[in-house]
């Protein structure tokens, strides 16, 4: 696996940020990743295309499920909220968010290859809600100079 640029783990973690509060069955966790990931094949799939992010999707797996073994056992690019809670509850939880903070970075560094990095980075940091009040936007806007 090639280093993961900072930009590319920050931005994973801010979509991948869940409650330091779980309930002891990880419930609101599996409910915050599976959106993430909803989140990222709507969000990028209106840009590139839902086959084309699923293979994206499919080639960051298969390099990161080299370092992070509890990743086979993700279903597809989309796992349901019941999915998730399956992987999550098989392993500790620092484990789980760090194999997929790793997952979503390296998903942004392939999209940074094809469209640069700056780009692939604005483009997943608009999925991100600002504060836990926001709500994420699927449409991306050309920032405004005035």
């Amino acid at each position: 696996m090639t280093r993961l640029s900072p930009a590319s783990v920050a931005t994973a973690a801010r979509l991948l940020s869940v409650s330091a509060r779980h309930d002891p069955e990880n419930a609101e966790a599996a409910t915050t990743v599976s959106a993430a990931f909803g989140k990222l094949q709507t969000g990028l799939g209106r840009w590139i295309g839902t086959a084309s992010y699923n293979i994206l999707f499919n080639r960051a797996l298969g390099m990161t499920r080299v370092d992070v073994a509890f990743l086979d056992s993700l279903p597809n690019s989309r796992p349901t909220i019941s999915e998730v809670l399956v992987v999550m509850n098989a392993s500790d939880m620092s484990i789980i968010m760090t194999g997929l903070t790793e997952l979503f970075a390296t998903i942004i560094e392939l999209l940074g290859r094809m469209i640069g990095h700056e780009m692939a980075i604005q483009l997943v940091e608009h999925l991100v809600p600002t504060d836990a009040g926001s709500t994420t936007h699927t449409e991306f806007e050309e920032p405004h100079n005035g």
